[in-house]
């Protein structure tokens, strides 16, 4: 594998609270970094189970820690989980960095069927252009992805993926790319 790039041209934070409806008991939040390197994708994650508290401060971390190229920090909004940009904003502003978010909360509303938009990430990984950094988070994700390709339904956790979906998505956007008119459920609200 080839080393994780020094910097990165573009890169985009998706979260996925999954706190929503149909969330199983037990389930991960996902804070999933991607990073245009290279003509490749660089996925860097964060997936655990955590309380919402800890899952913003971790979110903020992330921010700072690619601050030199990050364009977007997406949240998923389905449900409740709109409160959340509030809270990102304000916990930012109380650590000393409001102003890394200033314009870069996007948030996202997913209307389509997450197997379809998962099912988006598997001709990336034909083409190997995904690479991703050597951690125990990018080892569950990667297992979440392996997972969620070989299920029908229910049963396993897909938190990883999802988040994973929606980073390359708004990284797609940014890129020029027509996603926000494929029908896959991308709802852009610039905060």
């Amino acid at each position: 594998m080839r080393n994780w790039p020094d910097s990165f041209e573009l890169g985009v934070i998706a979260v996925d609270p999954s706190k929503g409806k149909e969330g199983q008991r037990g389930d991960y939040s996902a804070i999933v970094f991607t990073g245009l390197s290279g003509g490749l994708i660089w996925v860097d994650s964060s997936i655990e189970r955590r309380p919402v508290e800890k899952l913003i401060g971790d979110g903020i971390s992330m921010a700072v820690q690619y601050q030199q190229c990050l364009r977007a920090f997406g949240v998923e909004i389905n449900q409740f989980q709109e409160l959340l940009v509030g809270e990102f904003e304000r916990q930012a502003a109380e650590r000393g960095v409001g102003d890394l978010f200033d314009g870069l909360i996007h948030t996202l509303t997913n209307t389509v069927n997450k197997k379809l938009r998962i099912s988006r990430l598997g001709p990336l990984f034909a083409q190997q252009k995904l690479r991703f950094k050597p951690t125990p988070s990018n080892r569950l994700l990667i297992d979440q992805c392996k997972a969620f390709s070989m299920r029908d339904a229910a049963g396993v956790h897909d938190d990883g993926p999802d988040g994973l979906e929606m980073a390359v998505r708004i990284l797609n956007h940014l890129l020029g790319a027509e996603v926000a008119d494929d029908g896959l459920g991308f709802t852009e609200t610039v905060i």
